[in-house]
């Protein structure tokens, strides 16, 4: 075998191994730091995609019920399970993408409080059995709520996550706009138990 072939299989291993673990560019880092820098700002725009959802995962996904639902979907998401509530506020998650096995490779959680976008309970989509991932989300409160997340090290298989990290967030008005902010975060082994 001429060495430009086993360079060739020597990188084309390394690109294939590099895609089953997440690597330290893929984690969550932000979920490291105990108060998180806030990535919402007030009055900023639903984020827009497009939606590539396969066609033997359609189930997942639902119609809005509502206009704030509506809103989401005409950013380019679709609805992914049920919307929960209290009072004003609204944390409806959105996807984008599905693969052929319908595991989530894009999907959001996006807070509304009065009809109006607060933000997102992460600074980027997730992707499930990636560090980072949304296992439950909570409302504590009309302005305060709670999101678990797996958290993966580099020696977990992507189905079993070693860590939970839950991240308390709330409402605030700033010029009159609601933004959501990150207030703190508590890692701990693993738990799949709901919040």
């Amino acid at each position: 075998m001429s060495t430009k072939i086993i360079h060739k299989l020597g990188l084309t291993l390394i690109i294939l191994l590099s895609l089953s673990i997440p690597t330290l560019a893929e984690r969550q880092i932000w979920l490291d730091q105990s108060n998180p820098q806030n990535w919402n700002k007030p009055g900023a725009n639903l984020p827009k995609t497009k939606s590539d959802i396969e066609e033997n995962c359609k189930n997942m996904i639902r119609v809005p019920r509502n206009a704030t639902e509506r809103l989401v979907t005409q950013a380019g998401w679709q609805i992914f399970k049920d919307t929960k509530s209290n009072g004003k506020t609204t944390l409806i998650r959105g996807i984008s993408s599905a693969d052929i096995r319908c595991r989530l490779a894009e999907s959001q959680i996006f807070v509304f409080h009065n009809g109006i976008f607060a933000g997102t309970a992460s600074p980027k989509t997730i992707t499930y059995h990636i560090d980072g991932a949304f296992r439950d989300w909570k409302l504590l409160t009309e302005k305060t709520f709670i999101v678990k997340f797996d958290r993966y090290k580099d020696t977990d298989c992507s189905a079993c996550p070693s860590g939970s990290t839950i991240v308390n967030f709330k409402i605030d008005m700033i010029n009159n706009r609601p933004v959501v902010i990150p207030i703190k975060t508590q890692t701990k082994p693993f738990s799949d138990s709901s919040l």
